[in-house]
């Protein structure tokens, strides 16, 4: 999703040139092949939900892993003492 965000801005930009006028990102004023605009592009919100929810499942998966490490080490212990 990250990787069609950014290629989209690309094509965000490359709607608004206007041959003769400079091009905000390289400054050249013709424009023989400019970026096309995808249907694919998420919106800057989706993008940040998107990155939101990932932030969150790797959360609970390293507070599942350092819960089940302490579980393991407390078998451990016990089966020291058996």
């Amino acid at each position: 999703m990250d990787r069609h965000y950014r290629a989209g801005q690309a094509g965000l930009l490359a709607k608004q040139l206007v041959e003769g006028e400079r091009c905000p990102v390289c400054g050249s004023t013709s424009h023989p092949q400019p970026a096309m605009l995808s249907d694919k592009v998420p919106t800057d919100k989706q993008l940040k939900d998107a990155k939101k929810k990932a932030d969150d499942a790797r959360k609970i998966r390293d507070n599942s892993a350092n819960d089940i490490s302490g579980k393991i080490k407390g078998l451990e212990a016990v089966e020291k003492e058996t």
